[in-house]
C-alpha cells in the first residue's frame, strides 16, 4: 500500500466516527456503574460486571455503532478483569485506567 494512500485513513470521516464509538464503549460502564448505583439496584457488582451490562444494553436497544461500543465494553471488561487477577504485579504499571 502506498503511503500517501495509508494517510488517506486518517482523513476518512468513518473511521474516526467508529473509533469515537469504541471509546464511547469503553466508557460506557462508567456510566451505567453511576445509574445503578444511583437507584440501587445491584449492590458491590464487580467492576467487569458493569462491563458485561453495558454490552447487553447496547445489544437489547437500537444503538448506532453497537457492535463498535460493545468492543469498547469489552475491553473494558478486559483491563477491569486483568487488574483483579493479576493485582499487585508488574502489569499495574502498563494496564491502563478504565
Amino acid at each position: 500500500m502506498e503511503l500517501t494512500a495509508s494517510f488517506e485513513a486518517l482523513a476518512d470521516s468513518e473511521m474516526w466516527t467508529e473509533a469515537a464509538a469504541v471509546g464511547a464503549g469503553l466508557a460506557a460502564p462508567s456510566v451505567v456503574e453511576s445509574g445503578i448505583e444511583r437507584i440501587d439496584m445491584v449492590p458491590n457488582l464487580p467492576a467487569e460486571g458493569y462491563g458485561a451490562v453495558a454490552i447487553v444494553l447496547l445489544q437489547m436497544f437500537d444503538v448506532p455503532y453497537a457492535s463498535q461500543m460493545q468492543a469498547g465494553a469489552g475491553a473494558n471488561v478486559v483491563i477491569n478483569g486483568a487488574k483483579r487477577f493479576t493485582a499487585g504485579t508488574a502489569a499495574d504499571q502498563y494496564l491502563p485506567e478504565a
